[in-house]
C-alpha cells in the first residue's frame, strides 16, 4: 500500500508497522502536534495552510525570505548548529600510518570487532556515538565503547564534541568519524570502498553533523527490515549538500526515495532554488528521474520551517503542477525524525491543497 494521509497521529499506536493508511491523496489531517503524548513540537504545518496560486505557472521566491529553524523552545536542532570541535585524544599507542594498523590487524592487535567498527563508520562517514551503538549490533553498549576508545588512541577515529551552549538536562552524544589514517587503513584493507577521512572534513566542516539526520533514516529502515539499497550520491548534490537514494519495501511493493537536507548553516535560498529549477527543466523536457515511483524527501531542522519553505519556494505549486513527474513530495523534520514518531510515521507531505502527515507500512526487504 502506498504511503498516504492518516489521522491517526498517535506515536504510541500498537505495533512497529503502525495503523492501516487510507489511500485518500487529498484527506487534510488535524494539528500535526496533536498526539497523545503530547510532544513538543514547533509550529508544524496547519491543514489546509497553502492555497494554490491563480497562476498554475511554477514561482520561485526572488527574495531570500525569511525561515525560522527553531525548535518548540525556541533551540536550534543540535544537529543543525556548528558548534562541534574535534576533540584529539594525544597517545603514545597513536599508529602515524596506516601500514601500522594493517599490521596490528594481521597480528591479532586490531581485532576482527575493531575491524566491524572502522567499516561501520566508513560506509557512514559519520555517526553519533548513539547510532554507533545501534549500528554495530551483536556487540553489546561497553564493547563498542571500549573498543571505539582504543581505536582513538590508535588515532583510526575521532570524536567531535558540542562546544556551544546547551541545555542541562538534554545529552549531546559525540560524533565519530575516520581520521585519515583510518581512511588510508580502509582503503588497504577493503580496496574500492569510498570513505572520508579529517582532511575531507576540513574542506567540509559541517558535513559530520550534516550526515546524522540522513543516517538516522538509514538505520531506521534497517531496523523495521524496510531497506533494500541505499546509495550516496555525490554528483547528484552540485549544490554542496547531503544527497542519497535508498530503495525502502513497502506493503505493496518497493518505493525509492532520493533525499537531500536543507539546513539553517548552509544557504537554503540558493540551493532550493537551483534545485526546483533543475527538477522543473528534467520535467518539461520529459525527462524523469526514476522510471519506478519515488518521493522527494527533505530532510529540514524543524516543524516550522516546513510551511514556510513549502509557501515561499512554491513548492506546492511545484508539485501539483509536474505531479506525473513527482508523485510525492515529502518533509521530515528533526524534531519528528528524532522523536517516537521517527521515519515511519513523522514525514510530511503535500497534497493537492494541503499539508498532511503521512505513514509508512513497511513490508520486508528480504522479499525483494
Amino acid at each position: 500500500m502506498r504511503p498516504t494521509d492518516t489521522t491517526n497521529l498517535s506515536p504510541s499506536a500498537t505495533g512497529i508497522l503502525g495503523n492501516n493508511i487510507s489511500n485518500n491523496e487529498n484527506n487534510s489531517t488535524s494539528n500535526l502536534t496533536n498526539n497523545s503524548n503530547q510532544l513538543s513540537h514547533s509550529v508544524a504545518p496547519q491543514t489546509g495552510g497553502l492555497r494554490i496560486a491563480a497562476n498554475p505557472g511554477l514561482k520561485i521566491a526572488r527574495n531570500v525570505p525569511t525561515i525560522s529553524y527553531t525548535l518548540a523552545d525556541g533551540s536550534l536542532s543540535k544537529w543543525d548548529v556548528p558548534s562541534w570541535q574535534v576533540k584529539l585524544i594525544e597517545s603514545k599507542h597513536r599508529f602515524p600510518l596506516a601500514k601500522y594498523a594493517v599490521q596490528a590487524k594481521h597480528t591479532g592487535v586490531l581485532t576482527s570487532k575493531e575491524h566491524q567498527i572502522l567499516l561501520t563508520i566508513a560506509l557512514a562517514k559519520s555517526l553519533s556515538e548513539e547510532q554507533i551503538r545501534r549500528a554495530c549490533k551483536p556487540l553489546t553498549n561497553s564493547t563498542i565503547y571500549r573498543r571505539v576508545d582504543r581505536l582513538e588512541q590508535w588515532g583510526l577515529v575521532e570524536r567531535r564534541k558540542f562546544i556551544g551552549e546547551r541545555d542541562p538536562e538534554e545529552k549531546y552524544p559525540g560524533i565519530i568519524t575516520l581520521t585519515d589514517t583510518g581512511k588510508d587503513y580502509i582503503r588497504l584493507t577493503e580496496p574500492g570502498m569510498h570513505c572520508m577521512g579529517s582532511s575531507d572534513f576540513l574542506r567540509s566542516p559541517n558535513l559530520p553533523v550534516n550526515l546524522i539526520a540522513s543516517n538516522e533514516i538509514k538505520l531506521q529502515l534497517i531496523e523495521n527490515d524496510a531497506l533494500i539499497t541505499w546509495q550516496d550520491h555525490p554528483q547528484i548534490s552540485t549544490f554542496g549538500k547531503v544527497a542519497c537514494s535508498a530503495q525502502i519495501a513497502l506493503s505493496d511493493g518497493p518505493l525509492q526515495l532520493i533525499m537531500e537536507r536543507i539546513s539553517g548553516m548552509q544557504r537554503v535560498d540558493r540551493f532550493l532554488t537551483q534545485r526546483l529549477e533543475q527538477l522543473t527543466a528534467y520535467a518539461q523536457r520529459g525527462e524523469r528521474l526514476l522510471e519506478d515511483d519515488f518521493a522527494l524527501v527533505f530532510i529540514v531542522p524543524s516543524d516550522s520551517s516546513i510551511q514556510q519553505l513549502i509557501e515561499a519556494y512554491q513548492i506546492h505549486t511545484f508539485r501539483n503542477t509536474y505531479k506525473d513527474y513527482y508523485q510525492y513530495v515529502w518533509f521530515i523534520s528533526h524534531e519528528r525524525l528524532f522523536s517516537p514518531l521517527g521515519f515511519q510515521k513523522g514525514l510530511v507531505g503535500i497534497g493537492k491543497s494541503s499539508i498532511t502527515q503521512r505513514t509508512l507500512e513497511y513490508g520486508n526487504s528480504d522479499d525483494y
